[in-house]
């Protein structure tokens, strides 16, 4: 199964919107998503597809744990 692409096919997944926000690191809008196991995961707002904001952050690196 591949990740879903749209707002429909995160819905239809079990993922559920929760709110629009500013990334802290490099501060674009974000949207918040609910996951189907109950985590929160952030979005780019404005993006065509539904592309994890993990994807595109410049900042990513600042929220990886240390292993």
């Amino acid at each position: 199964m591949s990740f879903p692409k749209t707002k429909a096919e995160l819905e239809a997944a079990g993922y559920r919107y929760n709110n629009t926000g500013q990334c802290s690191a490099c501060l674009r809008e974000i949207s918040w998503w609910w996951t189907p196991k109950g985590r929160k995961l952030p979005f780019d707002v404005g993006a065509e597809a539904m592309v994890p904001h993990f994807a595109s952050c410049p900042q990513v690196s600042k929220f990886r744990k240390a292993k």
